[in-house]
Order: C-alpha cells, then sequence, then structure tokens
C-alpha cells in the first residue's frame, strides 16, 4: 500500500514550519496553513484512491494539532507584542492632566 504523495508533501512542509528558527516562523506557518489550503482543494478535485496508512493518518493528525497550537501561539505573541506597545506608548506619552485647559499645578485660586 503506497500512500498519497500529497500527504507526504505537507507532512514534510509542516514540520519544516514547526522547525524553522523563531525569526521565519511567521512566514513558515503561514506557508505550512497555505499548503493545508492547497491540500484540502486538492483532496476535493482528486480524492485519493485509498485512505492513508494508519501510521501516516497518526502522524497527520499530529502534525495538524501542532499546527494549530503553534499557529495559536504566535497569535499570543502578537497580542502581547501589541499590548506591550500600547503600554510603552502611554508611558512615553508623559503626564496628561484631566482636564487640558488648566495645568494641574495651578490652583483655583490664583
Amino acid at each position: 500500500m503506497s500512500d498519497d504523495p500529497r500527504f507526504v508533501e505537507w507532512l514534510e512542509a509542516t514540520r519544516s514550519a514547526l522547525g524553522a528558527p523563531s525569526d521565519e516562523r511567521v512566514q513558515a506557518l503561514d506557508r505550512a496553513n497555505a499548503s493545508r489550503a492547497d491540500l484540502q482543494r486538492s483532496l476535493e478535485a482528486d480524492p485519493p484512491s485509498q485512505a492513508p496508512s494508519a501510521q501516516l493518518s497518526e502522524q497527520l493528525t499530529r502534525a495538524e494539532e501542532a499546527l494549530v497550537v503553534a499557529t495559536e501561539q504566535l497569535r499570543e505573541d502578537v497580542r502581547t507584542a501589541i499590548e506591550e506597545l500600547r503600554q510603552v506608548r502611554t508611558a512615553a506619552g508623559g503626564y496628561k492632566p484631566t482636564r487640558p485647559n488648566r495645568p494641574a499645578f495651578v490652583s483655583k485660586s490664583v
């Protein structure tokens, strides 16, 4: 029994993306997710003649789960970085009085 080469290619692409260095991770995961969509379209257009072997099926399932986890982790990292940038921007803005028409250090009696 021979497995469809499309499954094997996607599995290799996913493993490559998951093993990419952190500075290339975004692009690698993007390519892996695009490759997943291409695989789906290809399988719908031309279904394989037989199901993948049990071993390959298990590997595909684990790779899919790892890809989802890695993508979610990357999204969380981006959310955290954005929040940190917002905090830095707010801190860099300096003191802002609650009422901009009157400086905070001037007394009402003056």
